[in-house]
C-alpha cells in the first residue's frame, strides 16, 4: 500500500555503493548467512536484516494503513536461486489514528538459496533492496548489499547471525493443520472463530489483502471452551463483500499461522 496522507514527508536516499552492510538515516541494512560457507546441491538460509533506530519501523508484507513492505532484485551466480522474500509474524503499530503492521528495533527476512551440484569456488550474492523506514514521516530508501562466500563439499559452521535466523524462523507463519476455522458476516463485523487443540489465551489478526478489515480498532477476543472467537470491524471502504478471509493469526507465545477461510452470513434472528 502507498501512502495516503499528506502528513507524511517523503524523502528518497540511494545507496550505490555495494557493501555487506549499509548505513542510511534511521536505518542499518545487511545481507547475512546463517552459515559461513554453501554446500553444492542444498539448499541455504541468508536473509536481509535491518537494524533501526528507536521508533522507526519497516513492514510486513501488508503494511496497514500506510507504508510498503521491502522489495528485492537478486543478482546471483548462475545455476543459483533465491526463494521469495519471508515475513515473521508483524507486530500492530499504531500510528495516530491509522494501524500499521511491521517491525521495530530489529528484523531480518530470510531467503531460502538453492545452491547448484556444479557450483564451485566462491559465490557473491547481490541483493537490491527498496525499503521504506517510518516514524512520524517516511524515508524511502534504495541500495546494494553483496555477500560473498565459499562454496565447499563439508558443512559450513554456524555464523553470528545463526540464532537470529532460529528465532525468526519459529516466527514465520505455518498452516494451521489441527485447528478448524469458520468465519461469518453480519453487517458490521466478521466472526472468526477457532476450534483449538489447546487453550488460547490472546490472539491478532493480520489481513492479507486490503480494505477488508478496519486495521486500527481493536479485535475483542473471547475465549471458549473449545477454541476462540475473534470480531474484526469491516472496512468502511469495502468495495464489495469478500468470499474469503485471508490473513496471518497470530496466538499468545507468538505462534504464527496463514489461514484462508470461506466467510459465510451470520443467520437472521428468526421473528
Amino acid at each position: 500500500m502507498i501512502l495516503r496522507l499528506p502528513l507524511f514527508l517523503l524523502l528518497t536516499l540511494t545507496l550505490s555503493a555495494a557493501q555487506q552492510t549499509i548505513t542510511a538515516p534511521h536505518v542499518k541494512l545487511s545481507l547475512v548467512s546463517e552459515l559461513d560457507s554453501l554446500r553444492p546441491g542444498q539448499t541455504a538460509w541468508v536473509g536481509l536484516r535491518f537494524e533501526l533506530e528507536k521508533g522507526w519501523h519497516v513492514y510486513w508484507k501488508n503494511p496497514g494503513d500506510s507504508g510498503e513492505p521491502p522489495k528485492v532484485d537478486w543478482q546471483l551466480p548462475s545455476g543459483f536461486k533465491a526463494g521469495e522474500l519471508l515475513f515473521p509474524a508483524p507486530h500492530r503499530l499504531p500510528l495516530q489514528t491509522l494501524m500499521n503492521f511491521g517491525y521495530e528495533n530489529e528484523v531480518l527476512y530470510p531467503v531460502e538459496l538453492t545452491v547448484p551440484a556444479s557450483a564451485s569456488g566462491k559465490a557473491r550474492l547481490t541483493a537490491n533492496v527498496r525499503w521504506m523506514v517510518c516514524e512520524q514521516t517516511c524515508i524511502p530508501g534504495k541500495g546494494t548489499v553483496t555477500l560473498e562466500l565459499p562454496v565447499a563439499p563439508s558443512p559450513g559452521k554456524p555464523t553470528a547471525h545463526k540464532s537470529l535466523f532460529v528465532n525468526t524462523r519459529s516466527r514465520l507463519p505455518n498452516l494451521p493443520r489441527v485447528f478448524q476455522f469458520t468465519v461469518t458476516a453480519d453487517r458490521d463485523f466478521f466472526t472468526l472463530t477457532a476450534r483449538t487443540p489447546r487453550k488460547t489465551t490472546a490472539a491478532e489478526f493480520f489481513p492479507a489483502d486490503d480494505l477488508v478489515i478496519e486495521n486500527a480498532p481493536p479485535q475483542p477476543f473471547t475465549s471458549t471452551a473449545s477454541g476462540f472467537r475473534l470480531r474484526l470491524r469491516k472496512s468502511e471502504l469495502m468495495s464489495k463483500p469478500p468470499t474469503r478471509l485471508r490473513g496471518l493469526l497470530v496466538l499468545d507465545g507468538g505462534h504464527a499461522y496463514d489461514i484462508d477461510v470461506p466467510i459465510t452470513s451470520s443467520p437472521r434472528p428468526t421473528k
